[in-house]
């Protein structure tokens, strides 16, 4: 028998990472549209694939680095 698979996220939630469900539309190498299992903002998790994928469990403490983009003054 197959064990049904789904497609999830980390998300942030307080300081530790949480699992959720997600729904993806269409996808290239590097953006993945998701349709549903989101909140408005709520922080995806990101990180190297082995990382996010092997390493990271529900409940685990995170920590959060400003992206360039954030860190970037506006002018």
């Amino acid at each position: 028998m197959d064990a049904e698979k789904y497609e999830c996220v980390y998300v942030k939630s307080g300081d530790k990472a949480k699992l959720r469900v997600v729904t993806t539309g269409i996808q290239d190498d590097k953006n993945i549209v998701i349709l549903t299992g989101l909140k408005e903002g709520e922080e995806i998790i990101t990180g190297p694939y082995r990382t996010v994928t092997k390493e990271l469990k529900t409940g685990d403490l995170i920590n959060t680095e400003k992206s360039k983009e954030e860190t970037v003054e506006k002018e």
